[in-house]
């Protein structure tokens, strides 16, 4: 599947910006684990993956770990299947 990256990466910026006040983030960086995204932003993210991107991530993810950075969400989205 063609995935849209800059849509999830323009969504995960307004939650940042949301967050703490800086949209700005690197592909490796942490953003649960390091507290810049909250149990809220969180579930945002989740919410917006399954809707957007039509994955079930209840099968493809451990805990939140695995949604930590951009670079893992989109290994998760790679891997994932369609609802």
């Amino acid at each position: 599947m063609d995935w849209d990256y800059e849509k999830l990466r323009d969504f995960l910026g307004q939650l940042l910006e949301n967050s703490d006040g800086n949209g700005a983030f690197t592909d490796k960086q942490s953003l649960i684990l390091n507290g810049r995204l909250d149990s809220v932003g969180v579930t945002r993210l989740i919410l917006f993956l399954e809707a957007n991107y039509k994955v079930t991530l209840s099968k493809k993810i451990k805990d939140v770990s695995d949604l930590d950075s951009f670079e893992k969400i989109k290994e998760v989205l790679e891997s994932a299947d369609g609802l």
